[in-house]
């Protein structure tokens, strides 16, 4: 471990906090809702006999919403406070619309509001890109972010990070001066092999932690600056004296930037920003006071979705065993082996031999009649999907359903 102690005790309260039972279990939660999102409800080893069949609410509701959250882009415009800088202002117009398209912010915002949507927080990232020499933006995982605990607003928390995996690849990309001393984990790497002798596909295989923190650093640091006075000479006249002064300064005044790995120190710098807050952003779903993270829609519709499906799959069991019933037969009347009979039962063209039962009714093969679909069964589905639909305000407008004055006729209005 070549971390210094300063970058072991950061690392140390950050993972004392993202390793907590409240941040796991958020995980846990962002991973079941996204499950669900992609139709991931049932278990794949589940019984062949229940169908895997179901109507996907989590995904409907998002999928709606999005669209109609981000269908026109943000109108702005820069209003000088005195007339002889509105020519800059108008500068900066232009160079916000240049920055959208080049960003192509269109997308950025729809994937964000998906976010925000789903797991009830987006968090972006705001940083500069060395290549294209311009701001860039990341929409980062919620389920790798991390901040300081009692605090609600992430800009005045007094730090906040994000911890993944990352390929070597990317490292290599984005710290290109550290990356040969990262340490591949949980990996076969031959240990006598330097990492710049391996190939680039070897690179997209090998990954390590990569912790990357903003955080409000008071440390204070001191450098000789000149400075010039007014001086007399001897005979009386007014110069100018130079001299050499030693002032002290906040070392990181806009915050710090931390990099590493759990072996290695990736970038340590001052942040580029002056407005002195960390460079990410937030989109929350639905606030909750006195929290920082959100609700998404998964949250009130999660076990309406479940039940809903979960009675989808006992409906569609029951129609199975309707269409294709369960026999059975008197072996006394048809010397068959069942096996036998199961094969070419439902064949035709076939000639059974059999005898008439004591009571003299030939009924040798009988169907087990299971009951029909209770009429109630289906009153609770459109129930759970009536609430389902109350619960995350999706509308018949939304649903792409006419509304009921647009099936009404003239004379019913």
């Amino acid at each position: 471990d070549n971390l210094p102690e300063e970058i072991r005790k950061i690392k140390a309260a950050y993972d004392k906090v993202f390793d907590s039972d409240t941040y796991k279990k958020r995980r846990d939660k962002m991973k079941l809702h996204k499950d669900m999102y992609k139709s991931e409800l049932w278990k794949p080893d589940m019984d062949k006999s229940y169908s895997k069949a179901q109507i996907n609410y989590i995904f409907s509701t998002i999928e709606q919403s999005a669209p109609l959250l981000t269908d026109n882009r943000p109108i702005w415009f820069l209003q000088a406070r005195s007339p002889r800088f509105q020519k800059l202002a108008t500068l900066y117009n232009q160079a916000l619309e240049y920055l959208w398209d080049y960003r192509e912010l269109d997308d950025g915002t729809f994937d964000a509001v998906k976010d925000s949507l789903l797991y009830g927080k987006a968090i972006e990232k705001t940083y500069w890109d060395t290549d294209d020499e311009e701001v860039a933006f990341d929409l980062i995982d919620p389920s790798t972010f991390c901040l300081a605990p009692g605090y609600k607003d992430l800009w005045k928390a007094p730090w906040c990070g994000e911890k993944e995996k990352k390929a070597l690849s990317w490292i290599r990309t984005v710290f290109p001066d550290e990356w040969m001393n990262v340490k591949p984990e949980g990996q076969d790497v031959d240990s006598d092999k330097s990492l710049s002798e391996a190939y680039s596909i070897e690179l997209e295989n090998w990954a390590a932690t990569v912790y990357q923190i903003w955080i409000r650093d008071d440390a204070m640091t001191e450098e000789m600056i000149k400075i010039s006075e007014v001086g007399y000479d001897a005979n009386g006249k007014e110069i100018t004296v130079e001299k050499e002064k030693k002032v002290s300064k906040q070392k990181y005044p806009n915050g710090r930037l931390i990099a590493f790995t759990p072996t290695v120190v990736l970038r340590d710098i001052p942040s580029p920003f002056d407005h002195g807050k960390p460079p990410y952003a937030d989109l929350t779903n639905y606030k909750i006071n006195h929290e920082f993270w959100g609700m998404g829609e998964p949250e009130q519709i999660r076990e309406l979705h479940k039940e809903l499906n979960t009675q989808l799959q006992a409906l569609v069991r029951q129609g199975r065993v309707g269409e294709n019933p369960n026999y059975t037969y008197d072996q006394d009347l048809i010397d068959m082996d069942p096996d036998q009979l199961k094969d070419i039962f439902f064949e035709g063209g076939n000639f059974f031999s059999v005898q008439r039962s004591a009571d003299g009714s030939i009924e040798a093969i009988k169907k087990i009649d299971t009951g029909g679909i209770d009429r109630e069964h289906l009153d609770l589905i459109a129930v759970l999907r009536r609430a389902i639909r109350e619960m995350s305000s999706q509308t018949e407008v939304t649903e792409g359903i006419p509304a009921k004055k647009e099936r009404q006729s003239a004379s019913e209005i």
